[in-house]
């Protein structure tokens, strides 16, 4: 006890307490602790503090609290009551929370909240740790941000790198613009840069879908790197494109695939399959009829393509949206029921999924 403005006893309401009021002020193993009123239990080296209760360790922690149960053998702290805890840029804030001393850690039990420059993040039950500024969150967590939200059972999040831990099913949510399903993973909330493990999936508003076992992603920029079992769905072009590696390009529209690629086309009753050693597919502006895209497709080395009504092979080939024309290069070969072509080159008119004519 290092100040009061008054010491009493009271032996028949507290025994075993020193009653202390007016500018109470406590010290223990670098800690200060301020308070209106306090009963000093000077046998078990504890006291129950109230009132404009303030605890300071070191320049960095502070907390504040209406009512504070301090146990100077297990260097706890119990706040109640409006209570905040301040370490450099970081606020957390609940009604109830214990501070072990020994540990370093702060836990809240009875939902509470936890921002810094970036995020708020709230939860039932959390935890703080001031010395590796990181926070756990279990139940009903939400984080917040300016551009994006996190909704998940359990989330890890370090306070000073601003970097998420995915531990369980989470959803990140981008409103009117993308949507993030991942459980397994890590997300940095400032660079807004990502790794997304375990199947995870991008999906965007204008119907494309990316999926994969390991996903780098750059949301700023728009750039996706899969690695393993890539799918990269279009549903408005009624397209998925496959392999073990791709790369996909938001602002851009495009993305290719390769190793094991192959582009599936299901927008006709009878779907179409094209294989190749490297698959590309983009968005190209139309040029000849204003400011309109059109679908376009290149692949290369060893392509074949697989149609009920017609299948060729080639070295390269590349088919324009725009006339629905598929070009094949390097010594083509296509054939549809009993009629077969082959040349230099080779030109396929496409109508309805179907070939038109050829040219050659």
């Amino acid at each position: 006890l290092e100040h009061a403005e008054t010491l009493s006893y009271d032996e028949e309401r507290h025994p075993d307490a020193q009653v202390l009021t007016g500018d109470v002020v406590f010290m223990h193993d670098g800690a200060h602790m301020y308070c209106d009123s306090a009963y000093f239990y000077s046998a078990t080296n504890s006291f129950d503090a109230f009132g404009h209760v303030r605890f300071i360790q070191g320049d960095t922690l502070e907390g504040f609290g209406d009512v504070l149960f301090y146990d100077g053998n297990s260097k706890i702290a119990r706040l109640r009551r409006h209570v905040k805890l301040i370490h450099r840029t970081t606020i957390l804030q609940t009604d109830s929370m214990n501070y072990d001393r020994n540990r370093d850690l702060a836990y809240y039990f009875s939902g509470g909240t936890i921002q810094d420059n970036s995020n708020t993040l709230s939860s039932v039950w959390g935890s703080y740790c001031p010395t590796n500024s990181t926070a756990v969150f279990n139940t009903n967590v939400h984080l917040q941000n300016e551009s994006f939200t996190f909704d998940a059972d359990t989330l890890i999040y370090n306070t000073e790198t601003d970097v998420a831990t995915l531990v369980c099913p989470t959803t990140i949510i981008y409103k009117d613009e993308t949507t993030i399903l991942s459980s397994d993973g890590w997300y940095n909330t400032n660079t807004e840069r990502s790794m997304l493990l375990s199947r995870s999936r991008i999906i965007h508003s204008d119907g494309k879908q990316l999926t994969g076992d390991t996903i780098y992603y750059d949301k700023k920029i728009g750039l996706g790197n899969v690695f393993g079992h890539m799918e990269m769905m279009d549903t408005a072009q009624h397209m998925t494109l496959y392999g073990n590696y791709g790369v996909m390009h938001e602002k851009e529209k495009s993305g290719f695939a390769t190793d094991s690629a192959y582009l599936l086309e299901w927008s006709q009753e009878k779907k179409s399959y094209i294989h190749a050693d490297t698959l590309f597919t983009e968005e190209v502006p139309d040029t000849l009829h204003g400011d309109s895209l059109y679908r376009q497709v290149r692949a290369f080395f060893h392509v074949r393509a697989y149609n009920d009504d017609y299948q060729f092979v080639c070295d390269s080939m590349v088919y324009c949206g725009r006339d629905s024309i598929v070009t094949m290069y390097h010594e083509p070969v296509c054939w549809s029921e009993n009629n077969q072509i082959s040349a230099d080159t080779i030109f396929v008119y496409l109508k309805n999924g179907t070939i038109d004519y050829i040219n050659q």
